[in-house]
Protein backbone atom coordinates (compact mmCIF):
# COMPACT_ATOMS: atom_id res chain seq x y z
CA UNK A 1 0.00 0.00 0.00
CA UNK A 2 1.07 3.73 -0.68
CA UNK A 3 -1.42 5.43 2.03
CA UNK A 4 -1.12 8.95 3.77
CA UNK A 5 -0.50 8.97 7.03
CA UNK A 6 -2.21 12.29 7.82
CA UNK A 7 -5.37 11.11 5.66
CA UNK A 8 -5.65 7.60 6.85
CA UNK A 9 -4.43 7.49 9.74
CA UNK A 10 -6.83 5.00 12.00
CA UNK A 11 -6.00 1.54 12.10
CA UNK A 12 -9.19 -0.87 12.85
CA UNK A 13 -9.42 -4.32 13.67
CA UNK A 14 -10.82 -7.62 15.54
CA UNK A 15 -8.84 -9.91 17.88
CA UNK A 16 -9.60 -12.83 19.96
CA UNK A 17 -6.64 -14.42 22.45
CA UNK A 18 -7.14 -17.71 23.69
CA UNK A 19 -6.67 -18.60 27.31
CA UNK A 20 -3.29 -19.18 28.60
CA UNK A 21 -1.53 -16.06 27.44
CA UNK A 22 0.32 -14.92 30.74
CA UNK A 23 2.93 -12.63 28.94
CA UNK A 24 3.09 -10.37 25.89
CA UNK A 25 1.58 -12.49 23.11
CA UNK A 26 4.17 -12.94 20.40
CA UNK A 27 2.18 -12.11 17.97
CA UNK A 28 1.66 -8.43 16.48
CA UNK A 29 0.01 -6.03 14.04
CA UNK A 30 2.39 -4.02 12.61
CA UNK A 31 2.62 -1.19 10.49
CA UNK A 32 5.49 0.08 8.16
CA UNK A 33 5.71 3.79 7.50
CA UNK A 34 7.84 5.54 5.07
CA UNK A 35 9.02 9.07 7.03
CA UNK A 36 10.36 10.37 3.70
CA UNK A 37 8.91 11.02 0.47
CA UNK A 38 10.12 9.21 -2.37
CA UNK A 39 10.82 10.22 -6.13
CA UNK A 40 8.16 7.97 -7.92
CA UNK A 41 8.10 9.97 -10.73
CA UNK A 42 12.01 9.79 -11.91
CA UNK A 43 11.55 5.82 -11.66
CA UNK A 44 7.69 5.16 -12.66
CA UNK A 45 4.96 3.34 -10.18
CA UNK A 46 6.62 0.12 -11.67
CA UNK A 47 10.04 0.36 -11.02
CA UNK A 48 9.53 2.24 -8.26
CA UNK A 49 7.19 -0.60 -6.41
CA UNK A 50 10.28 -2.98 -7.19
CA UNK A 51 13.22 -1.66 -6.23
CA UNK A 52 11.04 -1.14 -2.40
CA UNK A 53 10.72 -4.94 -2.60
CA UNK A 54 14.31 -5.74 -2.36
CA UNK A 55 16.47 -6.08 0.40
CA UNK A 56 14.54 -6.60 3.47
CA UNK A 57 12.71 -9.80 3.04
CA UNK A 58 10.30 -8.59 0.66
CA UNK A 59 8.90 -5.93 2.52
CA UNK A 60 8.63 -2.17 1.21
CA UNK A 61 10.80 0.02 2.22
CA UNK A 62 9.99 1.38 5.56
CA UNK A 63 11.88 3.54 8.39
CA UNK A 64 9.47 3.31 11.34
CA UNK A 65 7.55 0.56 12.39
CA UNK A 66 4.53 0.49 14.50
CA UNK A 67 3.56 -2.87 16.59
CA UNK A 68 0.61 -3.06 17.83
CA UNK A 69 0.90 -5.59 21.05
CA UNK A 70 -1.63 -7.76 23.48
CA UNK A 71 0.64 -7.16 26.73
CA UNK A 72 0.45 -9.56 29.88
CA UNK A 73 -1.90 -6.91 31.71
CA UNK A 74 -4.96 -4.92 31.20
CA UNK A 75 -3.47 -2.23 33.14
CA UNK A 76 -0.59 -1.40 30.43
CA UNK A 77 -3.60 -0.47 27.50
CA UNK A 78 -2.41 2.43 25.87
CA UNK A 79 1.22 2.36 26.57
CA UNK A 80 4.20 3.06 24.30
CA UNK A 81 7.36 1.54 24.50
CA UNK A 82 10.15 4.53 23.64
CA UNK A 83 11.40 4.12 20.79
CA UNK A 84 14.51 1.70 19.40
CA UNK A 85 16.61 1.05 16.73
CA UNK A 86 15.90 -2.24 15.05
CA UNK A 87 18.20 -2.98 11.89
CA UNK A 88 19.42 -0.24 9.43
CA UNK A 89 18.13 2.92 10.97
CA UNK A 90 14.69 1.36 11.00
CA UNK A 91 13.14 2.68 14.39
CA UNK A 92 10.47 1.06 16.20
CA UNK A 93 7.73 1.51 19.14
CA UNK A 94 5.32 -0.89 20.70
CA UNK A 95 2.01 0.05 21.60
CA UNK A 96 -0.02 -1.90 24.34
CA UNK A 97 -3.74 -2.11 22.93
CA UNK A 98 -4.79 -4.55 25.02
CA UNK A 99 -3.84 -7.41 27.36
CA UNK A 100 -3.99 -9.41 30.54
CA UNK A 101 -6.03 -13.00 30.87
CA UNK A 102 -9.35 -11.53 31.84
CA UNK A 103 -9.82 -10.41 28.27
CA UNK A 104 -8.63 -13.37 26.47
CA UNK A 105 -11.11 -16.06 25.20
CA UNK A 106 -13.49 -13.14 23.54
CA UNK A 107 -13.19 -11.12 20.48
CA UNK A 108 -12.32 -7.48 20.68
CA UNK A 109 -12.77 -4.60 18.40
CA UNK A 110 -10.04 -1.94 18.60
CA UNK A 111 -8.67 0.78 16.63
CA UNK A 112 -5.37 3.47 17.08
CA UNK A 113 -4.78 6.47 15.84
CA UNK A 114 -1.65 5.68 13.79
CA UNK A 115 -0.46 9.23 13.08
CA UNK A 116 -0.70 10.06 16.57
CA UNK A 117 1.50 7.80 17.67
CA UNK A 118 3.72 8.83 14.75
CA UNK A 119 3.62 12.23 15.88
CA UNK A 120 4.35 11.54 19.92
CA UNK A 121 7.09 9.00 18.74
CA UNK A 122 9.15 10.92 16.27
CA UNK A 123 8.28 14.55 16.68
CA UNK A 124 10.91 15.73 14.35
CA UNK A 125 9.26 14.13 11.52
CA UNK A 126 6.48 15.42 9.36
CA UNK A 127 3.28 13.37 9.43
CA UNK A 128 2.26 15.16 6.07
CA UNK A 129 5.14 13.32 4.39
CA UNK A 130 4.84 9.96 6.19
CA UNK A 131 3.44 7.32 4.22
CA UNK A 132 1.98 3.95 5.45
CA UNK A 133 3.50 1.22 2.88
CA UNK A 134 2.31 -2.41 4.61
CA UNK A 135 -0.09 -3.00 7.77
CA UNK A 136 0.69 -7.08 8.40
CA UNK A 137 0.72 -9.58 11.12
CA UNK A 138 4.15 -10.50 12.89
CA UNK A 139 5.14 -13.37 14.91
CA UNK A 140 7.91 -13.27 17.07
CA UNK A 141 9.06 -17.16 18.71
CA UNK A 142 7.58 -17.64 22.51
CA UNK A 143 8.32 -20.99 25.02
CA UNK A 144 5.04 -22.15 24.58
CA UNK A 145 2.55 -22.32 21.76
CA UNK A 146 0.02 -19.34 21.65
CA UNK A 147 -3.13 -18.76 19.32
CA UNK A 148 -4.22 -15.11 18.64
CA UNK A 149 -7.06 -14.26 15.54
CA UNK A 150 -7.03 -11.22 13.74
CA UNK A 151 -9.68 -10.12 11.63
CA UNK A 152 -10.89 -7.10 9.54
CA UNK A 153 -7.28 -5.10 9.85
CA UNK A 154 -8.03 -2.33 7.66
CA UNK A 155 -7.08 1.80 7.41
CA UNK A 156 -9.57 4.84 7.27
CA UNK A 157 -9.65 8.66 7.91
Amino acid sequence: MDAHLAVTPFLHWAWSVRKGAAEVHPVRIVAGIRSQPQDREKRGFLAGLMATMSGNHGLPEHDRLIAVLWGHSALQRGMVSPVTTIAKGRQQVQYTARGGRENTGAWWDDSVDLSRLFKESWPNDDVLAARVVFIGIAAQSAPATQTMSVGGLRLSR
